[in-house]
């Protein structure tokens, strides 16, 4: 991407900065140790890849899949 995605409040070492790196700098303000931090992220990311057949599993139509397609075609990639 040609712009950095910020959140509104500062989050982490790198302040307002949308990565996960920055995310994970702070792990121990989220009440998290670095290693639980990381195998959070390693969850979420496997649960986001799966993110069609989690669709289809709950029936969800492919109309609403093609919908929604590109925001996760984004986060995955």
């Amino acid at each position: 991407f040609p712009y950095t995605t910020l959140f509104r409040s500062a989050l982490g070492e790198n302040g307002r900065e949308a990565s996960l790196a920055n995310a994970l700098s702070q792990s121990l303000r989220f009440g998290l140790a670095r290693p639980e931090a990381e195998l959070i992220i390693h969850d979420m990311k496997e649960c986001v890849r799966k993110w069609e057949e989690h669709c289809q599993m709950m029936d969800v139509s492919v109309h609403d899949i093609e919908s929604i397609r590109a925001s996760f075609t984004a986060a995955v990639s």
